[in-house]
């Protein structure tokens, strides 16, 4: 029986007794871990027998706080339970009333948290309902469009945007003004402190420009203005520090600036996302020292991919199809794409495309003689850093103010198995490339009169004339006289031949000035063909400026055409030759000239298609920019969408204002959190009340984890909301199942908590009743931005020559003992070399064939030279790793001598 009755737990509540009394009387009693060994206890009254020694206060209070907040945790397997109780400690939510006026280390914070629907004794004891840890998410426990294989989940992006899963991260940075001992101390410059620079020196100005551009955040008193957007790298505290700190200064409270090294703080945050100065602390430390602290604000949402795109106005995209604008292109369309490792490019299907809105963000814009680009600041460009041969992939934001070399062309041009044979319908066929003459140039000046069977051209010049005839001859072609035009006067004179099949084939392509077009084929053709093909087009309509060099020829060619499709497609021929091509206007509608004495107006946009040969990899921020004034790069606020597409090799071609160039593409982590997809709310399945779940959950994660539990908390949670009461999972008790489903079923659902879901993608009714119904999540703080690193190029150890080791010091990616092994076991020892010395320390070392000992390079000489030995006839150059040569050297100073055998390669 009981010892503890009904009248003491009367007297309890009426505080006439308290929990002390009971422990003193004997009739609570507190029990360790190996005294429940010598125990029989009860969980509840009803369990008593004569042998029962205790009877448990309360079946839950066998759990601690976590476990006590997991709802319907007796229906789980034990491990889920136990995982529960290490992530709810890591759970995003309010942590406390003035969380906003904190100056945490690191704080993260839900948006928009919420109290459970589904609740637990404890949960109320600890008032956790106060300070909510989560969101009731409605989810859909169904197998939905492949993304939500293994434990990924598909969100409706609905939902994102209204605040589901948004957080807040607030981070302290922030400086000591050290005092020290002579006298002197740091000191914050503001904003408009002189510089120690002559106003007549000419580098005042870009001295001028750059003091600016990185004190753009601070505030008259050096430090950042709270509100303000700040990016990583910026400066936040414009710090300088005495650079005599030991010896007496005459008069310390009046130094001149010289006599201060600038220490500026900088923000260091997720490269390519904005944060904002939230509030800025001044205080002092326990040593009297002025502490300055800036809490830095960054808003994050959950999402797939990061933003690595190009603004939609005026972007283009060259596919298969033509320049499409980047915002209209589709998976569909096969983009040009270049294949660095083979230097040649082609069509390749799109896999994936991305947009994102943007809200007065920062873009990268560069404007230049022969690049045009408008990115986001983490877009990835494909450019060669100066002290680089090979052209790579770098972060917009990486290169801003940087001298780097942009590449428009491909050399090779097609690859091979994307190249195709023009068709030659003239008598002698084997002249290929006079036939492409003779077609590109009929597509400048030619018709065909369909009523005749004729094909004529016409021409002014003379010795165009005559190459046109030559040519002709050669392809079988017979001319018939010439022909003097009397109307118009122009002095034209038209060359006309009968061929019935040369006129079946160009008929299609006779369409007039405005619609004119190149087919198909023709834009499939190797470097040398396509090069014949672009001699005739500017043989026609093509001027030539004899004031510019290109590879020796003193010409600079281009083309001239009212045909908005020609134009795109000559754009298009010039690069499959191996060069690069602008576009621009030459006059608009309206243009009066004089020909003949003449007043001719022109109906039409003429379009100008200017040939680069020379500066086909065009360098930004060189050293003649005062000279050229033609480059404008900036960062610029960006308010509309942005656009990407993901391709195989990574790269594609892009045109901006007629300019085009090759770009790196949009990359895709499937990061933030397990989400596999975000699908907009109209593709997502919705049920009868037009309810969409917040996420696809798929069901292949119940049976392996036995999380009965969760399945019960849908249900509890689906009944809260048409009965308009928090349901009780309390551990052990609680509201039991068959009282939910009383719940469901008298609101007029299925008491098993399944509905009827229509599948918004086709508008058909799904095949199967789904189990859908809201249920509490928890955002952890481990997020991927906090934790994805990668590297190509970085720091390296001084002593080593070997990539720095962590995130924070941008280091390499080790390849252990282990990763080693699994090559060597693949037999990839290529792969080893290349990890294990290329990408990380190889270093040449001359090696003398006699001695065995390392030499050293003699610059006179230009040889190596062996110092044991005194000569340069049988040292070698050997590739080895720099700690090897290191080890070698640290044995030497031990006297043991390594010596290295060499052997013919």
């Amino acid at each position: 029986v009981a010892r503890v009755t009904a009248e003491h737990t009367k007297m309890l509540v009426e505080n006439k007794m308290d929990f002390e009394d009971l422990l003193k009387m004997g009739l609570v009693e507190y029990l360790d871990v190996n005294e429940e060994n010598d125990c029989l206890i009860a969980l509840r009254e009803e369990n008593l027998e004569e042998t029962t020694t205790h009877l448990e206060i309360e079946p839950f209070t066998i759990l601690g706080v976590c476990a006590g907040l997991i709802p319907y945790p007796h229906h789980n397997q034990s491990p889920r339970n136990t995982y529960q109780c290490a992530m709810g400690k890591q759970a995003m939510g309010s942590m406390a009333y003035n969380q906003h006026k904190r100056m945490d280390t690191l704080l993260y914070l839900l948006v928009y948290p919420q109290k459970p629907l589904v609740k637990t004794k404890i949960l109320d004891l600890i008032k956790f309902d106060q300070l909510g840890a989560g969101q009731n998410a409605t989810v859909a426990v169904m197998s939905y469009s492949g993304y939500d294989i293994e434990d990924a989940i598909v969100m409706n992006k609905a939902s994102l945007d209204r605040g589901f899963g948004r957080c807040v991260v607030l981070r302290k940075y922030g400086t000591t003004i050290k005092k020290y001992t002579n006298r002197t101390s740091d000191r914050i410059v503001p904003v408009n402190r002189p510089l120690d620079v002559p106003a007549n020196d000419p580098k005042f100005a870009k001295l001028k420009k750059n003091l600016i551009r990185s004190h753009k955040l601070l505030d008259d008193d050096g430090i950042a203005a709270p509100g303000s957007k700040i990016m990583d790298g910026e400066m936040y505290i414009n710090k300088q520090t005495p650079i005599q700190v030991r010896d007496p200064v005459p008069d310390h409270m009046h130094n001149q600036d010289s006599f201060y090294k600038p220490t500026p703080q900088y923000y260091k945050g997720p490269k390519g996302e904005t944060g904002v100065v939230d509030k800025v602390l001044l205080t002092s430390n326990e040593e009297n020292h002025f502490l300055v602290k800036a809490l830095v604000r960054h808003t994050r949402r959950p999402e797939v991919g990061d933003k690595f795109c190009l603004s939609r106005e005026e972007h283009e995209v060259l596919c298969e199809r033509g320049w499409i604008p980047i915002e209209d292109v589709t998976t569909d369309d096969f983009a040009l794409t270049l294949d660095p490792e083979e230097g040649t490019m082609g069509y390749e299907r799109v896999l994936e495309t991305h947009a994102y809105d943007c809200n007065d963000e920062y873009m990268y814009e560069i404007h230049a003689q022969q690049i045009s680009l408008k990115a986001t600041l983490c877009h990835r460009m494909w450019v060669k850093k100066r002290d680089s041969m090979k052209y790579s992939f770098e972060f917009a934001k990486d290169i801003v103010g940087k001298r780097v070399c942009y590449k428009k062309n491909c050399e090779h041009g097609l690859d091979l198995s994307q190249i195709v044979h023009p068709p030659v319908p003239v008598p002698n066929k084997e002249h290929v490339e006079d036939w492409l003459f003779f077609f590109g140039f009929w597509v400048g000046d030619g018709s065909v009169e369909k009523a005749n069977g004729r094909v004529s051209i016409a021409q002014k010049e003379p010795e165009m004339r005559a190459q046109i005839i030559d040519v002709s001859k050669r392809l079988g072609l017979i001319f018939s006289g010439e022909c003097y035009d009397i109307s118009c006067n122009y002095n034209l004179t038209y060359c006309k031949t009968k061929n019935p099949e040369l006129c079946a084939f160009l008929a299609p392509l006779s369409v007039g000035a405005l619609n004119k077009f190149l087919p198909t084929w023709a834009l499939r053709l190797s470097v040398d063909h396509s090069r014949a093909l672009l001699a005739g087009l500017l043989a026609s309509d093509g001027t030539c400026n004899m004031n510019a060099k290109y590879f020796g020829n003193k010409a600079a060619y281009a083309y001239y055409t009212s045909s908005t499709r020609l134009r795109d497609d000559v754009q298009s021929l010039i690069l499959n030759c191996g060069f690069a091509a602008n576009v621009s206007i030459s006059h608009d509608v309206g243009y009066e000239t004089m020909l003949n004495d003449r007043p001719i107006v022109a109906n039409a946009t003429n379009w100008r298609i200017s040939l680069v040969e020379r500066k086909c990899h065009p360098t930004v921020n060189h050293g003649h920019l005062h000279q050229q004034k033609r480059q404008t790069e900036r960062i610029v606020k960006y308010t509309g969408s942005v656009h990407c597409i993901t391709v195989r090799t990574g790269i594609f071609y892009v045109r901006r204002n007629g300019k085009g160039c090759w770009t790196g593409n949009s990359s895709r982590h499937g990061q933030k959190g397990v989400i596999g997809a975000i699908v907009p709310q109209e593709d997502m399945p919705f049920s009868d009340m037009g309810i969409c779940p917040d996420l696809v959950m798929n069901p292949h994660g119940f049976p392996s984890r036995m999380t009965v539990g969760k399945m019960i908390e849908l249900l509890g949670g689906k009944a809260a909301v048409f009965d308009g009461k928090l349901k009780d999972g309390t551990c052990f008790a609680g509201d039991k199942i068959e009282g939910l489903c009383k719940v469901l079923t008298e609101h007029g659902f299925s008491y098993s908590g399944k509905d009827y879901l229509t599948c918004g993608q086709s508008g058909e009714p799904l095949q199967a009743y789904i189990f859908m119904g809201p249920v509490y999540y928890q955002k952890l703080k481990h997020m991927v931005m906090d934790k994805m690193h990668a590297r190509a190029r970085g720091p390296r150890v001084v002593l080593t020559r070997q990539p720095t080791e962590g995130r924070s010091r941008d280091g390499g990616l080790r390849l252990g003992e282990m990763e080693r092994d699994c090559l060597v076991a693949h037999g990839a020892s290529r792969l080893i070399l290349e990890r294990l010395m290329y990408s990380s320390d190889q270093f040449t070392v001359h090696v003398c064939a006699e001695c065995g000992l390392l030499g050293y390079y003699h610059h006179k000489e230009e040889k190596g030279y062996c110092a044991k030995c005194g000569q340069t006839k049988t040292v070698k150059p050997v590739k080895i790793p720099y700690a090897c040569k290191l080890l070698f050297q640290e044995l030497q100073s031990m006297n043991i001598v390594p010596r290295l055998e060499l052997e013919k390669a």
